[in-house]
């Protein structure tokens, strides 16, 4: 595992981390979660950013995004609340 590359993807994402389109959020998301360290500054910032654009996410973004964070075991309660909203709203259509 190269740490200095995983601190430089960290560090311009936290840097763009506004400009992210949903997908984007729930990929970088899903790929921190597949590496055995956590960076707990860009996981709280994807989390605040998924929030504000929960209503962007299809289906399959909601999905890797709480899968990444439940695999990091990071429980964001707001988070996890927009999720599931957004999940029972698209049921109900």
């Amino acid at each position: 595992m190269d740490l200095p590359l995983l601190n430089a993807i960290s560090a311009a994402s936290l840097r763009r981390i506004n400009d992210f389109r949903s997908q984007e959020l729930a990929n970088i998301s899903w790929s921190f979660a597949t590496l055995p360290i956590c960076n707990s500054h860009l996981m709280a910032s994807i989390a605040k950013a998924a929030i504000a654009k929960m209503p962007e996410f299809d289906s399959q973004s909601m999905i890797n995004t709480a899968w990444a964070y439940a695999k990091l075991s990071i429980y964001v309660v707001p988070l996890i609340t927009a999720i599931s909203a957004s999940a029972i709203n698209r049921i109900a259509e």
